[in-house]
């Protein structure tokens, strides 16, 4: 048996696609490109449901590049309306001949809301703010065909509260209640918004921006999470990940099969994402230490080396790392 699925899988990245922003689809390239250089899959690509790449064309081309099987990974911060009832009628336009896996959407990482809250100290370390004084607003789509993304974007702050020194947080979104320029005029002192969005298309780019100059609310936005430089790592430990679930010899009928619900094992050997634990104590060393305290979470202990060095002090406030 074949102990190395990544030489004969592809790996395809599927968006919505941008319809505005400062960069229509570019987050998307950047990501393919980074991947691409990790040399892990016999093909890395990307589309979009609604523009240039198609997601059709995308497919196609990673099943010409000679991929046996295709791992999807949809950027999409749910499961909802366009992941289970669009992504796997432009699946079956692509006419494949080899099986086909779709992955856990991209906000539903639980590493995504850890990667937020770090980017959300840093920022108001920045400006030398301490967060047990001001609020944070996770700034979310909404939709009105379905609950998922707000759904997820409610998990994902609780999971950021788990570990928060901010003094409070709040959910918001463009598309319901409660509406984002609300919740910023309730919000009329310093505080910071994170977007729970994968991209810098119309609503993170120029949607959330225009309702932080209306509003006039004193905030810092910390742009779409989807930016963040460290996302094509967690999209290839998840893609290498799921590879341990996947038989290696293909099959002769094509097939679509979703990531399961439940939470996988333990994944192989991989590069790991860079600590949220460690970035966070350096944005808050530019801040007055905040006076929360979050819960601790406790990896097993390694063996003290015989010579060990000093060490200093913890912290109040950590974010633990999350398993890849």
């Amino acid at each position: 048996m074949n102990t190395h699925p990544e030489r004969f899988t592809a790996l395809v990245l599927a968006a919505h696609g941008d319809r505005g922003g400062p960069g229509r689809n570019e987050s998307l390239a950047r990501h393919v490109a980074a991947l691409a250089k990790r040399h892990e899959f016999v093909c890395v690509t990307g589309g979009v449901l609604n523009g240039e790449p198609a997601l059709e064309a995308a497919l196609q081309q990673a099943e010409q590049n000679g991929a046996k099987q295709i791992l999807l990974y949809p950027m999409f911060m749910s499961d909802g309306y366009f992941v289970q009832n669009i992504l796997p009628g432009r699946i079956a336009a692509a006419g494949l001949k080899v099986p086909l896996k779709i992955l856990k959407p991209f906000g539903l990482d639980r590493r995504v809301p850890l990667m937020m809250l770090e980017n959300a100290l840093r920022a108001a370390g920045s400006t030398d703010l301490d967060p047990a004084s001001i609020d944070l607003l996770v700034a979310g789509h909404g939709s009105k065909f379905g609950p998922g993304n707000a759904e997820a974007t409610r998990a994902a702050a609780l999971v950021m509260t788990e570990h928060s020194p901010f003094r409070s947080i709040d959910v918001a979104f463009l598309e319901e209640e409660p509406f984002i320029l609300d919740a910023l005029r309730k919000h009329h002192n310093r505080s910071v918004v994170a977007g729970f969005f994968s991209g810098e298309g119309m609503h993170a780019g120029d949607d959330i921006p225009e309702a932080i100059s209306k509003s006039g609310a004193a905030a810092i936005y910390t742009g779409p999470i989807g930016l963040d430089p460290r996302v094509p790592e967690l999209i290839a430990t998840a893609a290498l990940h799921s590879l341990a679930s996947i038989a290696p010899q293909p099959q002769s009928e094509p097939s679509v099969s979703p990531e399961p619900a439940a939470e996988p094992s333990p994944a192989p050997a991989a590069t790991p994402l860079p600590n949220p634990a460690m970035a966070s104590t350096s944005a808050r060393s530019q801040a007055p230490s905040p006076q929360t305290h979050a819960p601790q979470t406790h990896a097993p202990q390694k063996p003290a080396p015989q010579n060990p060095a000093p060490q200093k002090p913890a912290p109040e406030t950590e974010i633990p790392e999350i398993a890849k």
